[in-house]
């Protein structure tokens, strides 16, 4: 029982149909991780999806999708497959290699009168290389292949699966993150290393007066909407920044997806947040949105979610916002937040008695930045191996070991077909068909 469990395990593990299952997984998951940031903290997340979308989000592990369970054991199972096919391979070659010696044990026998040429004929139309590795008296023994050789498409895609591991090494000694909030004309040193790296947890002291560091300035942020029903809708939001780095200057318009590279550190659009000012009669109130207050002389709490700035996008035509926004107010005993006044910039209203000002309206872009040395390496060396995958997979290969018996006058013929269209028996059957109408 246990032995024909471990058989039918085996030759699960070792399918094709395994392969392929896991390499579309892994793309799905590879397409994910470009489309969301990963490795953010929780906050981050928040500032830049909002709380709703990442409480939908975070629970599926789809932030940190390189580092999930479901992500690790596909790539677990996916090793174990190649690793259990090459051996597969390896001995099935030997065995193949042992019976060219002699007659092949469960090959296809035809009889050819007209002698070998018969069957190089057959070969030729069928569109096989072949090579004699015995030629005597006795018999004569051929290998031919037709196709792309199974064996170095192998090595083509092992070769870079190899180069892949080596990437993944490369990018647990040298990744750290981290995260900066620029306001328009703030300069900020960014760390080319870090003590995170694992490079200094496994194997050396980490020395942070021997840093180099790259100054990073935000020219320029930028909000951008459409207007829906009379509702702003974000439609992206972009930061202008300028790297500099011993001589070196390069400046980007960074957006979510669109990062900033330079020496080796990766710089994305992460998120913003507000800061502003609230004139309240001779009090000055300094606010963020998004945090609650409130007022002297008023009961209750007051919020501001978001202030409108930035450009808005009306058809073909853009229009600079003048900042405003909604004043939501809640009572102490009241069930939840109501709209009862539109702030402009600069215009005092008259709110429960109190005359309210919106001022300085700073806007604040959220820098997420990150430096990974194996990512370039992992993502060639993964692009080529799946190159190297479909070449295996979805392209015909045929591999046919061919014994002629001189005396006998007999052909044996047996052989591998790789690829998802490809039948060795079909083939065989159309060549012992070609040797037979020849006759």
């Amino acid at each position: 029982m246990m032995k024909k469990f471990f058989k039918t395990l085996y030759r699960l593990l070792t399918s094709t149909k395994l392969t392929i299952i896991i390499l579309f997984v892994l793309i799905f998951f590879m397409l994910l991780g470009t489309i969301l940031p990963q490795g953010g903290t929780s906050e981050e997340y928040i500032r830049a999806f909002g709380t709703t979308l990442h409480s939908k989000l975070a629970p599926f592990g789809v932030l940190d999708i390189f580092h999930s369970w479901y992500f690790i054991t596909a790539g677990i199972l996916l090793y174990i497959n190649l690793f259990l096919g090459t051996l597969k391979g390896f001995l099935l070659e030997r065995r193949k290699k042992a019976l060219l010696i002699d007659k092949p044990r469960g090959a296809m026998a035809i009889s050819v009168a007209g002698g070998f040429s018969a069957v190089e004929d057959a070969l030729k139309k069928r569109g096989f290389r072949y090579r004699k590795l015995i030629d005597d008296d006795n018999a004569t023994a051929v290998i031919g292949v037709r196709g792309l050789r199974k064996r170095y498409v192998s090595l083509f895609f092992h070769f870079f699966l190899g180069i892949s591991i080596i990437g993944f090494v490369l990018s647990a000694m040298t990744k750290f993150d981290g995260y900066i909030d620029f306001k328009i004309g703030d300069k900020e040193d960014i760390p080319l290393s870090s003590q995170d790296m694992g490079v200094y947890r496994v194997f050396k002291k980490f020395n942070p007066d021997k840093v180099d560091k790259m100054e990073v300035e935000l020219k320029n942020y930028e909000m951008e909407y459409i207007l829906v029903n009379e509702r702003y809708f974000p439609k992206d939001y972009k930061s202008t920044l300028i790297a500099r780095y011993n001589g070196m200057e390069k400046m980007k318009v960074v957006e979510v997806n669109r990062p900033l590279k330079l020496k080796g550190l990766t710089l994305y659009q992460m998120g913003y947040s507000q800061r502003f000012d609230l004139d309240v009669g001779d009090s000055i109130l300094h606010l963020e949105a998004g945090e609650s207050f409130s007022i002297d002389g008023i009961d209750g709490m007051f919020l501001i979610r978001t202030i409108y700035a930035g450009k808005l996008f009306e058809g073909e035509e853009v229009i600079d916002i003048v900042p405003n926004t909604k004043l939501y107010y809640r009572g102490m005993d009241g069930p939840g937040w109501e709209n009862i006044a539109k702030l402009t910039v600069d215009e005092p209203v008259t709110v429960m008695g109190k005359s309210l000002v919106l001022r300085n309206v700073k806007e604040v872009s959220g820098i997420y930045y990150k430096r990974d040395d194996g990512v370039p390496l992992l993502y060639i060396s993964f692009f080529l191996f799946l190159v190297g995958m479909f070449v295996r997979i979805f392209f015909p290969c045929y591999e046919l070991r061919l014994f002629y018996d001189k005396k006998e006058q007999t052909a044996y013929m047996k052989g591998t077909a790789s690829g998802v269209a490809a039948y060795i028996d079909r083939e065989i059957n159309e060549i012992e068909k070609m040797v037979r109408q020849s006759q």
